[in-house]
């Protein structure tokens, strides 16, 4: 599909692309993300927390049991232990559980993004996706949702784990002695600064570096997906040495971003040794003034040095979080954008007798020269039309409207019934695609099999299958095949030749079914026998269709109802074949001539 989705099919969330992300701003996107698991999530992720911090208590009656063994009460002891057993196991099973239903909802979430992105992709039109290549989107999608899965995965485990330990570690300082917590204040605070400083630096390199893999990448893409083109030209080693030079720059940031975090973690390594340095001092006078025993000075210290851990991890992980969302705010735009939706909900007329073009005019991409101006054509139903004229004069563009690929700037199109006129763009796009098929000159194929390229996975009888092989004369090909219709055409159907490809169209257009079917210079490939043998079956087998016809050959002509010439994006003449080629003056006969002398049209 293109642009032409439902209009009142809405993606959710909807999601605000912004350059300058905030923290908050990228919560508030992960929840929208999370959707009606939301709340699941976050009761998930609190469980879990207190099964992190059930650690910090074990650690905390760990060296009660050690000062309590001192004094040889033992009763007290195994109430100590009973506790330290029972917490563990209780917590431990919370946490599990809790840990495994979130990471489900984790899942759910990024099959639910991929998949809300890929029919983003495929709603928006021609010209969005034109404006830059395929390789570039695709890198977008998967930092995007890789980096959104690495966010989800960091709050649930090491997020939550850091500051959990924080809060748990800090209660307990809160409660023992204030003092401590002060030397955990200015800790922090130095830390910050230090944190903050290089962490700037490193976002900077960081959205440099995301340019830079979109774009090679997107390169790449391009590159080898024409491969064949690369091989006969002899032209590899130009284009590695292209792509030698996007992958380096994207190297030379990656290096720079190491020598920044090579640097931030002597100078934090520095400020951690120097404040346990400061903590052991403390609690060593403690222990001496006979106010804190040796154990609870074993367990203190490690708590002191857990903490600095965590403060560090939880500033790391903050450095990484700018990262992945850099890489969340460049997918954001992919989903957040609407695509123009100029179609409607209407059905399409199934009692339609004929096709009403009334001044209509085009132009591309809002420009101030008119591509296309026709000022009335009517086509009838069970019509067969030719459209011809010179490269560019606006046969194709007129395909691509009919095709809803494109919208006309003004003017109207009409499908008309007895007692009624059905406007083109009132209708429902999928019922429109569902009764038009198109042919173009480059017909697409997918690494399927060749029955599988025809039907495009859609069920269709046996009957009509075998009608678009003979009508389309793919039967000689298939029998030449190693598996038959099974046999898979490769990637872009390279094992084809490009007239097989063309002779494919045509199969899948008549298996669709549609009563128009619209042919863009769908036999340019062929040679003429097998294009004389096509046209002869639509002839026979296929009378009861409307065909729009843009010829590569004006021979292929002959048979159709009504032939017009365009030229420079109007119509200039209409009439049969044999009429226009007994006019010598006529457009269509200078242009016969032409074709006879060798020009290509």
């Amino acid at each position: 599909m293109s642009n032409i989705a439902k209009s009142d099919d809405k993606l959710a969330p909807k999601l605000k692309a912004d350059n300058n992300m905030s923290n908050w701003g990228l919560i508030q996107t992960v929840w929208k993300f999370l959707g009606k698991e939301r709340w699941w999530f976050l009761g998930c992720v609190i469980l879990m927390g207190f099964g992190v911090a059930s650690n910090y208590a074990e650690m905390y009656l760990l060296g009660k049991i050690a000062d309590t063994i001192l004094t040889g009460n033992l009763n007290q002891v195994y109430y100590l232990i009973g506790g330290f057993l029972g917490i563990g196991i209780s917590t431990g099973l919370l946490y599990f559980l809790s840990n495994n239903r979130a990471a489900n909802i984790e899942l759910d979430t990024i099959f639910d993004v991929r998949d809300k992105t890929l029919k983003a992709l495929a709603e928006f039109d021609i010209n969005w996706h034109q404006s830059s290549n395929s390789g570039n989107k695709i890198q977008k999608i998967e930092t995007g949702i890789g980096n959104l899965k690495s966010l989800i995965k960091i709050s649930r485990r090491q997020l939550l784990n850091n500051i959990t330990g924080i809060i748990s570690i800090g209660g307990i300082f809160l409660v023992t002695d204030f003092r401590f917590l002060l030397i955990v204040f200015v800790f922090n605070l130095i830390t910050y600064f230090v944190q903050r400083y290089y962490g700037k630096k490193e976002q900077i390199i960081n959205k440099e570096l995301n340019k830079q893999k979109e774009v090679s990448t997107g390169k790449f893409f391009e590159i080898y997906n024409n491969i064949t083109t690369l091989k006969v030209t002899g032209s590899e080693q130009n284009l590695q040495n292209k792509l030698r030079e996007d992958n380096l720059a994207v190297y030379h940031l990656d290096q720079k971003i190491r020598d920044n975090f090579r640097q931030k973690n002597i100078v934090q390594n520095i400020i951690d040794y120097a404040f346990k340095a400061i903590v052991i001092l403390f609690l060593s006078y403690a222990v001496l003034n006979k106010s804190l025993s040796v154990g609870t000075f074993v367990i203190y210290y490690g708590f002191f040095d857990r903490l600095s851990n965590q403060i560090n991890n939880l500033i790391d992980l903050q450095e990484t979080i700018r990262t992945l969302k850099l890489g969340i705010e460049r997918m954001l735009p992919i989903l957040d954008e609407q695509p123009e939706r100029y179609f409607g909900t209407g059905e399409f007329p199934i009692d339609w007798s004929n096709i009403e073009i009334d001044d209509l005019q085009f132009t591309y991409n809002q420009g101030v020269t008119t591509n296309l101006e026709i000022k009335n054509l009517a086509i009838k139903k069970g019509q067969k039309i030719g459209l011809v004229g010179r490269s560019g004069s606006g046969k194709s563009t007129l395909v691509k409207i009919l095709m809803g690929l494109y919208k006309t700037t003004t003017g109207k199109i009409y499908y008309n019934s007895p007692n009624s006129k059905t406007n083109f763009y009132d209708m429902n796009f999928d019922q429109i695609v569902n009764h038009q098929a198109v042919v173009l000159q480059e017909t697409e194929l997918f690494n399927m099999t060749l029955e599988e390229n025809i039907t495009l996975l859609k069920t269709v009888d046996k009957d009509t299958l075998e009608k678009s092989l003979r009508v389309s004369q793919l039967e000689e090909v298939i029998k030449k095949l190693p598996k038959g219709l099974e046999t898979k055409v490769g990637e872009k159907g390279y094992k084809l030749s490009g007239g097989q490809k063309q002779r494919v169209g045509i199969a899948r257009a008549i298996c669709s079914g549609a009563e128009i079917l619209i042919f863009d210079e769908a036999t340019s490939a062929l040679d003429s026998q097998t294009e004389l043998d096509i046209q002869n079956a639509i002839q026979q087998e296929l009378a009861d269709k409307t065909m729009i016809i843009v010829a590569h050959r004006l021979s292929t002509l002959r048979q159709v109802d009504k032939i017009i010439v365009f030229e420079d994006g109007q119509i200039v003449e209409t009439g049969k074949f044999t009429e226009l080629i007994a006019n010598p003056k006529s457009h269509f006969a200078k242009l016969w001539q032409l074709q006879k002398s060798g020009v290509e049209l």
